[in-house]
């Protein structure tokens, strides 16, 4: 009798007859749509995750384009922050808390400024611009800019003005205050300012598009450089009006050639201006102070 011997396996089993081969070919098919099924729920997945950080990102960039003015203290306009006094008069002052030009005539005209606000004789307008960054590059400006406004909605504009002017940093090109770890450290400084709002407004840049408004302004009204001011009698029945605007300093267009502005001249032509405003209300002299 001649004996079948059949093929060997490499275990030296016998090979599989039809019907197991047909169930591990099922087997190894419904494997396959198992992981095409995976893969494309995994592609699904990742494309809702890729789709909701595109439209977090389109939220984040339209609220870096809006205009947000300070919550407190703004013009009219919205473009400065005003700090309000009794009289039609008002003084716009631009500057740029990175210029150290800007610093010196905080030097020698804030306790004059600050002298006609405590007499209300005048109403101020700080307009913050970003003529250093223009200038020699970074953002420095921008980025102290948008904190003073994050501190004006805190109500804490004067204090936390004065700390940026006092740590500006005393070379122009170094570029300090475009960290904004540096703006919050120097926020820890002043009592009640290192607070979440504060940080979240800093952090989020919430105020960047006023400063660059503010920015296109001072170059649209050609002063050319810094610092800048201009005086205006507003009468109180038209607020929002620009009557009588008159260049103060001789930086400023049109005023080259005439005799160097002082704080006492300051005083006077403010005090004349507002004497002169058929709604005038200061009576105070301009010699003190």
């Amino acid at each position: 009798m001649k004996r079948s011997i059949g093929r060997q396996t490499r275990a030296g089993a016998q090979p599989p007859v039809d019907g197991d081969r047909q169930d591990a070919q099922a087997e190894r098919r419904r494997r396959i749509v198992v992981w095409q099924r995976r893969i494309i729920v995994a592609v699904a997945v990742v494309a809702v995750f890729v789709c909701a950080g595109l439209a977090g990102s389109v939220v984040r960039s339209n609220k870096n384009k809006a205009l947000a003015t300070p919550s407190a203290g703004a013009s009219p306009s919205g473009l400065s922050i005003s700090v309000p006094g009794r009289s039609p008069v008002v003084l716009t002052v631009w500057e740029d808390l990175r210029s150290t030009d800007s610093k010196k005539f905080l030097a020698e005209y804030g306790p004059t400024l600050d002298h006609l606000l405590s007499t209300g004789l005048v109403t101020i307008h700080y307009r913050e611009v970003t003529a250093v960054d223009k200038a020699i590059g970074g953002d420095g400006s921008l980025h102290a800019g948008n904190a003073l406004a994050c501190a004006q909605d805190q109500k804490l504009f004067p204090a936390y003005r004065a700390l940026l002017y006092k740590d500006q940093p005393a070379d122009e090109s170094d570029d300090a205050f475009s960290k904004t770890s540096y703006l919050l450290k120097l926020a820890k400084k002043i009592k009640g300012m290192d607070s979440d709002n504060f940080r979240t407004c800093v952090e989020g840049v919430g105020h960047t598009v006023w400063v660059k408004k503010n920015q296109e302004a001072f170059v649209a009204a050609g002063f050319g450089s810094l610092p800048a001011m201009t005086m205006e009698v507003v009468p109180q029945e038209a607020l929002t009006g620009q009557q009588d605007v008159k260049t103060l300093l001789p930086e400023a267009p049109g005023t080259a050639k005439k005799k160097r502005l002082t704080p006492a001249k300051l005083k006077s032509e403010v005090l004349k201006a507002a004497e002169a405003a058929p709604t005038a209300t200061a009576s105070a002299s301009p010699t003190a102070g």
